[in-house]
């Protein structure tokens, strides 16, 4: 692939290469929640079963970290996929939803859905992405929900099965 780069003037075409390039631009959120895994039909003992050490009757709190990707093309008069203040706004959102917030009880999603990093992950996606007005022409990508430093949830769109 030597020489292709020069081909362009110095440029990179990822015509190319056979690809396409897309502007990414990621945003972090942060939140503490209290929640319990937690099968409201169950019984204790079942829960137990199905949860082990992390299954507790009167549940815990956590501190997340999130990041949303949003993909689209550099308007060429702003210069911008998407305007900062727009995803602030959205993240903000959907943090004031969570934070501080024991789940189980107080976001109705989590009443009929157990609020485990996955299911977690899958709302902050879903709230981020009804937000965006199809005009602005941005894809909500991934969201990345980290439980710590070496364990994290990607909610993404496939591009494939």
């Amino acid at each position: 692939h030597e020489g292709r780069a020069e081909r362009n003037s110095g440029l990179f075409n990822p015509r190319d290469w056979g690809c396409h390039l897309k502007i990414q631009i990621v945003r972090g959120a942060h939140f503490s929640c209290g929640y319990t895994f937690k099968v409201p039909k169950q019984t204790p003992a079942q829960n137990r079963k199905t949860y082990g050490d992390i299954f507790t009757e009167d549940g815990y709190g956590r501190n997340f970290r999130f990041e949303a990707s949003f993909a689209g093309k550099v308007d060429p008069e702003s210069g911008m996929i998407v305007n900062l203040a727009d995803i602030d706004l959205w993240l903000k959102k959907v943090v004031d939803q969570l934070d501080h917030h024991f789940l189980n009880d107080d976001v109705e999603f989590f009443k009929t859905q157990v609020p485990t990093p996955e299911n977690i992950t899958r709302f902050i996606f879903n709230e981020i992405a009804k937000q965006i007005s199809p005009k602005l022409k941005i894809t909500l990508t991934n969201v990345r929900l980290f439980e710590n430093d070496t364990r994290w949830i990607d909610y993404r769109i496939a591009t494939s099965s």
